[in-house]
């Protein structure tokens, strides 16, 4: 990703949850969304099949703020030892 900022391409995050059912997901739907948001992205385009997960996309919108790195790395972190 770094290279194509730098370039001024612009990134599309997309399967920020995976499928929306794995179980190694830590958290819930509104952190994934926000880790997504969090990364160097133009948009992140979230699945609205359920009123469900547009609540969710809404409730993240709503609540998003700016990581600070050690943020960023707790949530590597938890995702390399599911």
């Amino acid at each position: 990703m770094p290279k194509l900022v730098e370039q001024g391409i612009a990134v599309l995050g997309m399967k920020s949850m995976g499928d929306g059912t794995s179980s190694r997901v830590n958290g819930n739907s509104v952190e994934c969304l926000h880790y997504a948001l969090n990364l160097p992205v133009s948009v992140v385009i979230t699945g609205c099949e359920s009123m469900e997960r547009l609540d969710q996309a809404m409730e993240a919108a709503r609540t998003f703020g700016r990581w600070i790195r050690p943020n960023i790395r707790s949530a590597h972190e938890d995702e390399a030892a599911a």
